[in-house]
């Protein structure tokens, strides 16, 4: 109906919109695990990578090393890839995640709906009157949402799955593992 096209139209506008301003930190992380940071020794002990990943600078507090291999990254990928490069990957993120937000929210949206419909129909069917806005109103319980919310999801990423296989692809790689564009990938 159009309530669900309207909910599926704002969810998948949220997730774009959320997707592209973040999409630079979603990347350095995807890359930051993929490169291996952390290799282990026959003996059990790690080691840092020998291929020119992120390696630990002595003198500096474990909690800082995070901070330097997130510019380590950053760094590797514009010098290499240029400042397209935070942005490599970005169309097939979003072809996933304007489909995933969308049925995501319009399920969501959609279930509590229909729950508030049953709430409201038992409630006058008891002779009371339903505002769901009045105070010490029956309001849908958290675990309701919770169930809700995880439906959602479920169904959301069941849709979206193989898009977002390709993504992380598209991430680890970049343009020095020979990603152009969306269409050649």
């Amino acid at each position: 109906s159009k309530r669900i096209a309207v909910r599926f139209i704002a969810g998948s506008a949220a997730g774009a919109t959320a997707t592209t301003l973040t999409y630079p930190l979603d990347l350095m992380r995807a890359r930051y695990a993929a490169s291996g940071t952390v290799a282990s020794n026959p003996n059990g002990s790690f080691k840092p990578p020998s291929d020119g990943g992120f390696k630990p600078r002595p003198g500096v507090p474990p909690a800082s090393q995070t901070q330097v291999a997130g510019m380590s990254v950053v760094s590797n990928i514009l010098r290499q890839e240029g400042i397209r490069g935070l942005y490599g990957g970005l169309t097939p993120t979003l072809v996933g995640i304007i489909p995933y937000a969308g049925i995501s929210f319009a399920t969501f949206e959609t279930l509590k709906g229909t729950w508030r419909k049953r709430a409201k129909a038992k409630a006058e069917a008891a002779g009371e009157v339903w505002d769901p806005g009045a105070p010490g109103a029956a309001q849908m319980p958290v675990t309701t949402r919770l169930l809700f919310g995880g439906l959602a999801g479920l169904f959301a990423q069941s849709m979206t799955y193989p898009l977002d296989i390709v993504r992380r692809r598209i991430q680890v790689t970049g343009r020095a593992g020979g990603y152009e564009s969306p269409r050649k990938a």
